[in-house]
């Protein structure tokens, strides 16, 4: 039984978990780095291994913030905003 379930706020991993999530990474590691892939591909991919093995938390973790927000935007695409003062 995962420990999480107990306390909706916060996010306890047991040891099993633990290794798991470090093992899904390692497996895939490369794929982090090789830029054939986009980091949210890389989680989801970390993710569908940790749904395999009936571990559900990644969702918890790395799921919608909306009160997460960029300090700033970049990009060759991205309107530039001028402070007057």
């Amino acid at each position: 039984e995962s420990s999480n379930e107990n306390d909706s706020s916060k996010s306890f991993w047991n040891r099993s978990e633990t290794l798991l999530l470090i093992s899904s990474y390692k497996e895939i590691e490369k794929d982090f780095t090789s830029g054939k892939m986009t980091q949210k591909q890389c989680w989801n991919k970390v993710a569908q291994m940790m749904q395999e093995n009936n571990i559900n938390v990644m969702d918890e973790m790395f799921g919608t913030k909306p009160w997460v927000e960029p300090l700033a935007e970049a990009g060759s695409n991205v309107e530039i905003k001028k402070n007057r003062s």
